[in-house]
């Protein structure tokens, strides 16, 4: 893999690490009628699903490091 393609993969996992809190955005919203949620346990529900996503694309982020550092080891290369 080259920097150029790892830099496709790191592109990939940010843009969906966007698509992810847009939609954190849009969940912490009713809607019915578009007005903020106000109950605590709606709010943590969002909040820990939004957190494993997180979590999800930063792991991808750092696994295509791994597998680029990985592939360049095999090829005798930094």
């Amino acid at each position: 893999m080259t920097r150029e393609e790892l830099s496709g993969e790191y592109s990939k996992g940010t843009l969906r690490l966007h698509k992810l809190t847009d939609e954190f955005y849009e969940a912490l919203h009713d809607t019915k009628d578009g007005s903020a949620i106000v109950v605590w346990e709606d709010l943590l529900d969002r909040i820990k699903e939004y957190r494993k996503g997180l979590s999800i694309e930063l792991d991808y982020i750092k696994t295509v490091l791994d597998e680029h550092k990985e592939l360049r080891r095999g090829q005798g290369l930094r």
